[in-house]
């Protein structure tokens, strides 16, 4: 049987500055997608192998002004081919009755900012995701429409501030927006030698332990209860031939590392505790420490190997940097441009008069 998926999804598309979220049920048996964002349009996606039903995720809002919203999607293949509910190949996809065409949502794409397409453009399971949003946002405005929803004087109103602030979100982008070709190398280069020292790759140990439990709030008989077992660890681990692997496999309270015989992986310095960090500093290679006092209970470490700090390559940081630099860039014109209008333009509160309105407004 083919593996199925599930996908979760969250589409919060703006319909005329509406904000509408939905969850849509459907099957997908395309290859995992691990994440995926089309920023503008608010889609942002997750795969992980499960049933194939495609829900909304835990942190997105499954609704439409709190009516919980599900609508199911089918998935019919590739081609026009037996099986396939489509014998035009210019057809991309059926809403009821009414074929949309390949021409019509390729406009509809065209429509996005170019960050948006190029996440599209870089995964065929965003862009199939991207035109199930569209397709099920377009039924919802076909409803909006045949009922005249968006005409109440309500609606109309809040439709229009969320005009005006999309409106001067864009328009503030686009003044802050940097040239193409910033930075160029030389700033480029600038920049990294700047930035060197928190663009390393940091000091990292590879540990191996044996953690005794003991919660810094435990009774009396539970101390005793774990100083014991940590002396027949330190027992075990003093006997000539001491096998710290398995002594860790049998002894260690911690089950996801003792199921390794100890083995916690590599760490980066600024990841661990103080303590565990100090004590790694002074160990040899293979060397083990002293049982080690902290919060949840006794650790013993073993240090298996570490790395000094080691700087990355300019090309290896590029990309990051680059958008990095573009996205401050962008912050500070934006900062100085809003303080530049905000100058010949002053805006002045009346502080006196805000429990007015608040007052008509709640009436």
């Amino acid at each position: 049987m083919k593996e199925k998926k599930i996908v979760f999804i969250s589409v919060k598309p703006i319909v005329c500055g509406l904000a509408i979220c939905i969850a849509v049920s459907g099957v997908i048996a395309a290859t995992p997608v691990t994440t995926g964002t089309v920023p503008g349009a608010g889609i942002s996606v997750s795969a992980a192998p499960n049933s194939g039903i495609l829900s909304s995720g835990s942190d997105s809002v499954s609704s439409i002004a709190g009516i919980s919203v599900s609508a199911s999607v089918e998935s019919t293949g590739t081609g026009t081919g037996s099986g396939s509910v489509f014998n035009d190949p210019g057809v991309i996809a059926r809403t009821g009755d009414k074929d949309v065409r390949i021409e019509d949502m390729q406009k509809t794409l065209e429509s996005l900012d170019p960050a948006e397409k190029a996440a599209i453009a870089a995964n065929p399971d965003v862009l199939k995701l991207a035109i199930r949003a569209i397709l099920v946002e377009q039924v919802i405005l076909k409803k909006i429409t045949a009922e005249h929803w968006d005409l109440q004087p309500d609606i109309v109103a809040r439709l229009e501030r969320i005009r005006e602030s999309t409106l001067a979100r864009m328009y503030l982008k686009a003044k802050s927006e940097p040239v193409d070709g910033y930075p160029d190398p030389q700033e480029l280069q600038s920049a990294y030698e700047a930035r060197k020292a928190s663009l390393s790759v940091p000091h990292r140990f590879r540990l191996s332990q044996i953690f005794i439990s003991l919660p810094a709030d435990a009774d009396q008989a539970s101390t005793d209860k774990a100083r014991k077992k940590l002396q027949v660890v330190i027992d075990q681990l003093n006997q000539p031939g001491a096998n710290f692997t398995r002594i860790a496999t049998q002894q260690s309270d911690d089950s996801l590392s003792s199921s390794q015989g100890g083995d916690m992986g590599w760490v980066n310095d600024k990841q661990m505790p103080a303590a565990v960090r100090d004590q790694a500093r002074t160990l040899a290679k293979n060397a083990l420490s002293q049982p080690l006092r902290i919060e949840d209970g006794w650790h013993i470490l073993k240090l298996v190997d570490a790395t000094d700090i080691s700087p990355i390559a300019l090309d290896e940081v590029k990309v990051k940097l680059t958008a990095q630099l573009r996205a401050e860039r962008a912050s500070q014109t934006l900062n100085e441009y809003v303080k530049k209008l905000l100058q010949e333009t002053p805006v002045v509160i009346n502080d006196g008069a805000l429990p007015k309105i608040l007052g008509k407004t709640a009436n």
